[in-house]
């Protein structure tokens, strides 16, 4: 009633006005009322010719100014607020109309200026606040923008926009946690809000919390079921979380809204690769690369299924086809440094890791196999430096302990505590340092593996053994610490000057004793020790263990007698007669104390050699052909441990070769008893 009340009275204003044309308070009405109805060409022609009756009234100005502003007629508008300034210089309203007007027309800095001198005027103005942010915002002045937004929320807590523009601008400066908070009082205040709930899907995304994620795509694509971009970033979500079918699928929805999505397409051939759809994820990366035939990325995701297809060349020529694209392409150069590595041509996968380095200085995994490529060449300074790089891979298993850690200086009055790393074999033959480290700590404290424990106390350098677990309780009995792997690199490691004396574990002599009826019956044999396979959990077991039926050219020679040290596993049947000596063995002590009984040692490349050698044991280790880093290349001996003996395979990669010259090395030590070939 009262909108049609008003509605009415235009008529009766506009004859008003024609019988009074310069009554200014007549036309001042009038013009409100073609306001109010949205009719702004009246409303302009009215204030207008109010305007030019009375020309310094200020409200008639800045009405006709409001007026043009919303027709879009910003120059006329700016006049009309820059004379209201004159008239009235305090005029805090008008200033942020101008300012807004400005900014819009890429004058942002006189924007700011003007907000500025609204808020000296009038500190409490939450939409001046909010504007002067926007104008920040367009300058990149991110922080100052933020505190405006903050300030406008202050002043006026229900204030949606400002809440919004809070949380963009906490996105943009990666504070993901803050910003979620945001987009969360967004929702709040409106709980429909499409782009609220996907900023906060990206937030939680950005924070790794996946499941949260997950859940506020669901709710975008409820309320919006045509949103490609959350079908797409759930799809990235859901891989995250390991649910590489679902991505799949996700995937698949994007592109029926955007079928020359590349990176949905390249995203799904990811996926699909993860569920071993290799074929179908390969037609995938090709479909992305006819869409976009520039696309890197494609073309090295393509390297990767291809590879794990088994078809290495043309896997090695798709990651050139990506680096041809794009030359500062880092993981594809990384893609080709590990085919060139598994090539076993280390200078040209360390040149290639390096250009792999050049445009990605971060580059985790190429540092790390570079490390590996430069000590695989003897390059050990540069090699061990790299080395450090094992502290930054994905899942590694870094120390948290309260402690500086040692840098290598003199510290002859204070305890020392080592910690072991890696795998039990890297951990034998690192442990040959302590005696140089003992040379600069006052005492060494060594925390180790169960089953390392009762050997490494009979090393004269350390003063004292404890369990791994024991570390966080007894960190107070050290002044600093430092990762076993980290010794060679601090004490200056080269093929010159490690330390080659062996032995340097020793076994006990009681239990030597212990174990001799089992070697009674064979004091007249050669008597050999044999493990064939290493841990299977080691990423690379499948190419260094050997399969029982290849020992079968060591069984039956006459004069041998064969003992089985492999753990958790039956001696083949392709051995018979070997004797199992695994139910005697509860630690590596026990081992070390079996091996004083033998003459030779042979073991693929596994923990047993490492502690064969560091005991100066005669041991033979087979290598597969791509060998690691601390075999080096093609010699038969290794100066880690001068009692040991390499059989390398051939680039055939197979022990067929290999197992066949064993036997005729072992026959000739048979026969010469005196002598151990080297």
């Amino acid at each position: 009633m009262e909108l049609g009340f008003w509605q009415s009275a235009i008529p009766i204003l506009e004859k008003a006005a024609a019988i009074s044309p310069r009554d200014v308070g007549i036309l001042r009405q009038l013009g409100d009322l073609f306001h109010l109805h949205n009719q702004l060409a009246e409303a302009s022609q009215v204030f207008g010719k109010a305007s030019g009756i009375s020309p310094d009234d200020a409200g008639i100005l800045e009405k006709l100014g409001d007026v043009q502003a919303e027709m879009g007629e910003q120059p006329a508008a700016m006049a009309c607020y820059n004379r209201v300034l004159t008239l009235q210089p305090g005029n805090c309203r008008v200033m942020n109309n101008l300012a807004m007007i400005l900014h819009d027309r890429g004058r942002t800095d006189e924007a700011i200026v003007l907000y500025r001198q609204a808020l000296a005027l009038a500190g409490d103005l939450a939409e001046v606040h909010f504007n002067l942010g926007n104008a920040l915002m367009a300058k990149a002045t991110k922080e100052e923008a933020l505190s405006h937004y903050q300030q406008a929320t202050r002043l006026k807590p229900g204030y949606l926009d400002a809440w919004f523009n809070t949380g963009v601008a906490c996105q943009k400066l990666q504070r993901f946690a803050d910003a979620g908070q945001a987009y969360q009082q967004v929702l709040a205040l409106d709980p429909a809000n499409l782009q609220a709930r996907f900023n906060l899907a990206l937030t939680r995304q950005a924070r790794h919390l996946i499941d949260q994620a997950i859940a506020d795509y669901e709710k975008v694509l409820g309320l919006d079921p045509r949103h490609a971009t959350a079908r797409y970033n759930l799809g990235i979500a859901l891989g995250e979380a390991g649910r590489h079918a679902e991505a799949a699928l996700s995937f698949r929805h994007a592109l029926a809204l955007d079928p020359d999505n590349v990176k949905a397409l390249n995203n799904l051939g990811l996926a699909l690769h993860e569920t071993e759809a290799y074929e179908e994820a390969a037609a995938v990366f090709r479909q992305a690369i006819d869409v976009q035939p520039g696309f890197a990325d494609a073309y090295s995701n393509l390297g990767n299924t291809l590879l794990a297809q088994r078809r290495e060349e043309e896997a090695f020529t798709t990651f050139e086809q990506a680096v041809a694209i794009d030359p500062a392409f880092a993981k594809a150069r990384y893609n080709l440094g590990c085919m060139l590595q598994q090539r076993n041509d280390p200078a040209a996968a360390a040149a290639m890791y390096r250009k792999a380095i050049e445009p990605d200085a971060d580059l985790v995994e190429a540092h790390w196999n570079l490390s590996n490529v430069l000590l695989l060449q003897g390059e050990l300074a540069e090699g061990f430096s790299k080395y450090r790089w094992r502290w930054k891979r994905k899942n590694a298993n870094v120390f948290i302990l309260n402690l500086p850690e040692w840098q290598g200086e003199p510290r002859p009055d204070e305890p020392l505590l080592i910690v072991t790393e890696q795998g039990k074999g890297d951990t034998l033959q690192f442990v040959r340092y302590l005696p140089l480290v003992k040379e600069r700590a006052g005492r060494i404290i060594m925390a180790c593996e169960q089953s390392l424990h009762e050997l490494f106390g009979r090393i004269p350098a350390i003063d004292r053994v404890i369990f791994k677990h024991e570390i966080a309780s007894l960190c107070k009995s050290a002044a600093c610490y430092v990762p076993l792997l980290n010794l060679p690199d601090l004490l200056g490691a080269s093929l010159a000057t490690l330390p080659r004396q062996v032995p340097y574990l020793y076994p006990d002599p009681r239990r030597i004793e212990t174990f001799a009826p089992l070697f009674a019956d064979h004091r007249h044999q050669l008597k050999v020790g044999m493990v064939w396979r290493g841990n299977t959990g080691h990423m690379n077991d499948h190419n260094r263990s050997c399969r029982g039926e290849q020992l079968a050219p060591l069984a039956g020679l006459d004069g041998v007698s064969l003992f089985s040290l492999q753990i958790a596993e039956p001696p083949p049947a392709a051995l018979p007669g070997i004797i199992d000596l695994a139910p005697r063995i509860r630690s590596f002590a026990d081992t070390a104390a079996i091996m004083a009984h033998l003459d030779l040692i042979i073991s693929v490349d596994t923990a047993v050699a490492h502690l064969a050698g560091a005991l100066g044991r005669p041991v033979w280790t087979l290598i597969p052909f791509v060998p690691d880093w601390r075999w080096m290349l093609e010699r038969p001996d290794t100066p880690w441990y001068p009692t040991m003996r390499l059989f390398r395979q051939s680039a055939d990669k197979t022990w067929e070769k290999v197992i066949p010259a064993v036997r005729e090395h072992l026959l000739r030590l048979r026969d010469n008893r005196t002598t151990i070939l080297k």
